[in-house]
Protein backbone atom coordinates (compact mmCIF):
# COMPACT_ATOMS: atom_id res chain seq x y z
CA UNK A 1 0.00 0.00 0.00
CA UNK A 2 2.72 2.47 0.98
CA UNK A 3 4.73 1.76 -2.15
CA UNK A 4 1.73 2.36 -4.41
CA UNK A 5 0.99 5.70 -2.75
CA UNK A 6 4.66 6.72 -2.89
CA UNK A 7 4.87 5.85 -6.59
CA UNK A 8 1.64 7.69 -7.35
CA UNK A 9 2.87 10.86 -5.63
CA UNK A 10 6.36 10.55 -7.11
CA UNK A 11 4.94 10.12 -10.62
CA UNK A 12 2.39 12.93 -10.17
CA UNK A 13 4.84 15.53 -8.83
CA UNK A 14 7.85 15.77 -11.21
CA UNK A 15 5.65 15.40 -14.28
CA UNK A 16 3.56 18.43 -13.36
Amino acid sequence: YGLVVALAIFFANPFV
